[in-house]
This record gives structure tokens, C-alpha cells and sequence, in this order.
């Protein structure tokens, strides 16, 4: 017999780097809809039906912080890990000469997604 449980599959969020919104919390977006909050250093498991889904983060009030969404095809039973990447020490460091930049009002994600490879 084939249950319910049989059917699902989880998607795993880490959020792991260390300089980037230490202070803010993440909304979490499966296929659009608020599965819930992550907070730094924290991990989330989310419950979803076997298929294809779309994650995002983002920040909410603050306009653009947001990711990519990104597409995971998760099977019956499985648990995809997705990890926040770090901004590299680079980006950082060269900050104040972004506002110099002529394409700084071109839309990019703030938060960047790493989906991990399957074992």
C-alpha cells in the first residue's frame, strides 16, 4: 500500500555564511508560497510532494534581496540540501567602488543558492 509519506520528499536549506545579514532572518519561498523564517547559522527542512519545485529566499521590506529561484527536482523519499553561498571577501572589499558602476541598478540576487550535488 502506498502512503502519503511515500510521496514526499524534503528540501534542506543551510544558511551558512558567516559576513552577509548576520542579523537578518530569510523568508523562505517554496513554489512561491512562505514555508517559513532562517535565521544565520540555522537550518531548515521543509516537507514538499515528490516533482519539480522552485526555492527562494529572500529579505523581506528591503526591495531586492532576494535569490535566484532556483529548480530542484526532488524524488519520493529524498532530501536535496541547498546552501547559502558566501559573497567572496573580494565583493566586500570592493563595495564602495560599486557605486561608481553604471550597471548597479541592474537587478541581481543579493542571496546566492548552491544546490548540492545528489550521493
Amino acid at each position: 500500500m502506498i502512503t502519503d509519506e511515500d510521496m514526499t520528499g524534503t528540501i534542506c536549506i543551510q544558511r551558512r555564511q558567516v559576513m552577509q545579514d548576520l542579523l537578518r532572518r530569510y523568508t523562505v519561498l517554496i513554489d512561491g508560497v512562505s514555508v517559513g523564517k532562517l535565521a544565520a547559522f540555522r537550518t531548515g527542512r521543509y516537507s514538499v510532494a515528490a516533482g519539480r519545485h522552485s526555492v527562494q529566499l529572500r529579505i523581506v521590506r528591503t526591495g531586492n534581496s532576494r535569490s535566484d529561484e532556483l529548480t530542484i527536482d526532488v524524488a519520493s523519499g529524498e532530501t536535496r540540501v541547498v546552501r547559502t553561498a558566501r559573497q567572496s571577501l573580494r565583493n566586500i572589499l570592493l563595495l564602495p567602488l560599486h557605486f561608481f558602476n553604471p550597471y548597479r541598478f541592474v537587478p541581481r540576487p543579493w542571496i546566492r543558492l548552491h544546490l548540492e550535488d545528489r550521493n
